[in-house]
């Protein structure tokens, strides 16, 4: 009996990071419009720093030490 593997992409909180991650960068574009680069620009540069944060955190909690 062969088992599914485990993927990551199918956790609620990777799928809701996901959508957020969306928005925050269609929040960037519409800060664009109304001239607003270096916020948007930072606000673009940011989310994938704290995604990346997240991750690590939750495999840090998630691993076994031996």
């Amino acid at each position: 009996m062969k088992r599914k593997q485990f993927r990551f992409e199918d956790l609620d909180i990777w799928q809701f990071a996901i959508e957020l991650g969306d928005s925050l960068f269609d929040i960037a574009d519409a800060l664009e419009v109304k001239r607003l680069y270096r916020f948007a620009e930072q606000l673009r540069g940011a989310f994938p720093i704290i995604f990346v944060k997240a991750q690590v955190q939750y495999r840090q909690k998630n691993s076994i030490n031996f």
